[in-house]
């Protein structure tokens, strides 16, 4: 979480010194943060700044909403399958963070075991070499 905001600010201060190549973020480094903080956040709708007030003054209204839109973006991605038989895959290696690595074979899915219990990511799928 972290690492995203550093890389939100560095972001930020590369289009400024783009925009203006005398812009000194050293001296505007606050400006850039709060206009982050005060930025409407695509995943919940609220800026920061409304989700730590609402956090402060326990306004539910305000953190139920942010959670459900928060969901509804991720729940595509764990409420319906995404493979089915006959499917083309690679698989992916886990690798360093700067590159994804992918197998060069390609398998055919064969079955898909589907499991209520299982979170998506741990339903299992039968791969045929």
């Amino acid at each position: 979480m972290i690492e995203r905001a550093n890389a939100t600010i560095k972001k930020l201060i590369e289009k400024s010194i783009e925009m203006d190549e005398h812009f000194d973020w050293i001296k505007d480094v606050e400006k850039l943060i709060s206009n982050i903080n005060n930025s409407q956040h695509r995943r919940t709708g609220f800026a920061s700044k409304e989700i730590q007030t609402a956090f402060k003054n326990d306004n539910k209204y305000v953190l139920e909403e942010a959670y459900k839109k928060e969901m509804k973006i991720k729940r595509p991605n764990t409420s319906k399958e995404v493979f089915e038989v006959g499917d083309l895959v690679r698989i992916h290696t886990p690798s360093d963070k700067t590159r994804q690595v992918w197998s060069n074979e390609v398998y055919e899915i064969e079955r898909v075991y589907k499991s209520k219990k299982l979170p998506y990511e741990e339903i299992i799928f039968f791969l045929a070499i």
